[in-house]
């Protein structure tokens, strides 16, 4: 049986995610560089106020909003949010599609 009780599931929009670090949290282990599946994140080359380098985007583009960063984060310093450029797509694309139903 599936989760939705045989139904189909939601639609649910395709907004593109991105990583974003709390750098006073991050300790720099490194898991979210090298969990990545896409190698979205590298070191920076500041510091935080702890002393560690923190991880940055350096692809943005390449990043599926997957997650894994976020789960293989052991101080929760990374989370994925919606990219603001994507986001404001949004609207215009669900404005169309229903101009189009009409």
């Amino acid at each position: 049986m599936s989760v939705t009780g045989g139904k189909p599931a939601p639609n649910r929009s395709k907004v593109k995610k991105l990583p974003t670090v709390i750098e006073a949290r991050c300790k720099g282990c490194g898991y979210c560089i090298q969990f990545c599946p896409k190698d979205v994140l590298a070191f920076s080359d500041k510091f935080n106020a702890k002393g560690y380098y923190v991880p940055v985007t350096a692809l943005p583009e390449a990043c599926t909003g997957c997650g894994m960063c976020e789960m293989v984060c052991p101080d929760f310093a990374i989370y994925l949010v919606e990219d603001p450029a994507a986001a404001a797509d949004v609207p215009v694309k669900v404005k169309a599609a229903e101009e189009s139903k009409s």
